[in-house]
């Protein structure tokens, strides 16, 4: 079926959906909230329909829902709580003046199907050529929406140029994907693949103005403002990653130290001003946030080992765990039961592990471009345990430690570190890597130590 044609009969059935709950007297944006994701897709379509020709809202609520496929998101579900000084009634008539308009709606909407795109989450071939078309043209179009709500004065211009940045590379990265059509066709020609430590160079060149605005900015948003943030914080850890700097030249080295100290003093001002929940201590074993992080561990860790015989399904639904369990995280250390450094260890465990069960084409899909890249299982340990290191130091720092996220991320650590001691898996590296696995190593074995002596009571 043509992809615009799917695309209106989901409008028209998401319309008539729509009328049978508001018929029923039913909450259309609760039950677009919740359920299978077939029937949210359905009640998005018929919201965003009814948006179009100024219906929406008739739905109560008057937010358009978003399915569980979005990434990044978890921001968006509520607004902040009050301040501790009061005055929180203006910035809530000001969120909702916003988020209720169809710019909005259509940017969160285009923001959600591109995302899927791009993360590879709707397959290697996620649209024909009309489709692809169409989502290019959508994301164009959130662009001019971005700047009508700039020039409407209900975002501020530093909030909509991160947007337009996103929005930008997202659309580079949708349209790097080929149609249904090209199925068949002969892979591309081999390109140069710049290094990651390039490509966020580059993005943040372009986002250091904008979090500067940010920074000075009367009012923010903070639904937005942690939304976009969300990139800049992944290729600010890139740069300050050493392993990834150093494959760059030294005047690109040093122009990438000197980004990344810009870019943390901007950054660090702006979520100054964003609200931080108090930091309480609580149980995680009866918490049902803490069930839904082990249930998603459960489900990965005997999957990512055997890549290749996985399948589709499989992935999918290892995806929709992980994101559950994120947003479960996320919420833990709102709530004071986990810090925020116990939470990036678990997260980035999570990514590892999804990283190794995307390692090999599905069992159940034949893929005659897929190339496995063959790294040096010694250089990734080292770039791994470098961002880890500073993590668990800083859970050391603290004095106490929680035995479940320990099981969760330690046994990845001790692997990484028997790597780094291994001098036959040390052999592909440079010698200034060499060095830097011994030094890593001896701080490490010093940390986890430290860590099964708090584990103990000790």
């Amino acid at each position: 079926m043509p992809y615009r044609a799917y695309h209106l009969l989901l409008g028209l059935a998401g319309v008539v959906a729509v009328a049978v709950l508001l018929l029923l007297r039913a909450d259309v944006d609760a039950q677009a909230r919740r359920g299978p994701r077939w029937r949210q897709r359905i009640l998005v379509a018929g919201i965003l329909l009814l948006a179009a020709f100024g219906l929406g809202p008739a739905c109560k609520g008057g937010v358009t829902p978003k399915p569980r496929s979005y990434s990044n998101t978890s921001g968006l579900q509520t607004d902040p709580g009050t301040h501790a000084g009061g005055k929180a009634p203006r910035p809530a008539i000001q969120e909702a003046a916003y988020r209720d308009t169809a710019e909005w709606k259509q940017i969160q909407y285009v923001l959600g199907e591109a995302e899927a795109v791009a993360s590879g989450k709707r397959g290697s071939y996620p649209f024909d050529r009309a489709g692809k078309k169409q989502l290019l043209a959508a994301l164009q179009k959130a662009q001019g929406n971005a700047d009508s709500l700039a020039k409407k004065k209900l975002l501020a211009l530093a909030e909509v140029g991160l947007l337009k940045v996103d929005l930008a590379q997202l659309r580079q990265r949708v349209n790097g994907f080929r149609p249904t059509e090209m199925r068949m066709a002969t892979c591309y020609e081999k390109k140069s693949i710049p290094y990651p430590a390039e490509l966020s160079t580059r993005r943040l060149k372009l986002r250091l103005p904008l979090l500067k605005q940010l920074a000075a900015a009367k009012r923010l948003h903070p639904v937005v403002v942690r939304k976009v943030l969300v990139r800049v914080e992944k290729n600010l850890n890139t740069l300050e990653t050493p392993t990834e700097v150093s494959k760059l030249n030294q005047a690109a080295q040093a122009d990438a130290r000197k980004l990344v100290t810009e870019v943390r003093v901007a950054l660090t001002s702006v979520k100054k001003r964003l609200d931080k929940p108090p930091v309480t201590r609580a149980a995680l074993s009866g918490d049902p946030r803490w069930q839904q992080v082990v249930a998603f561990w459960r489900y990965i860790t005997p999957l990512a080992p055997i890549s290749s015989k996985t399948t589709t399904t499989q992935r999918k639904a290892a995806d929709a765990k992980k994101k559950l369990a994120e947003a479960a995280m996320d919420g833990l250390v709102k709530a004071g039961a986990l810090t925020a450094a116990e939470a990036k260890l678990l997260k980035a465990e999570a990514n590892r592990l999804r990283g190794e069960l995307y390692r090999s084409p599905p069992a159940d899909q034949r893929v005659d471009c897929y190339d496995q890249m063959r790294l040096d299982p010694a250089r990734v340990s080292l770039g791994r345990l470098q961002v880890r290191l500073p993590l668990l130091q800083k859970m050391v720092a603290a004095g106490r430690v929680k035995p479940p996220v320990l099981t969760r991320v330690l046994p990845a650590v001790r692997r990484d570190l028997k790597q780094l001691t291994d001098p036959k898996a040390l052999q592909p590296l440079r010698p200034e890597e060499r060095k830097k696995a011994a030094a890593l190593a001896t701080q490490l074995k010093a940390v986890l130590a430290r860590l099964d002596a708090l584990a103990k009571g000790k």
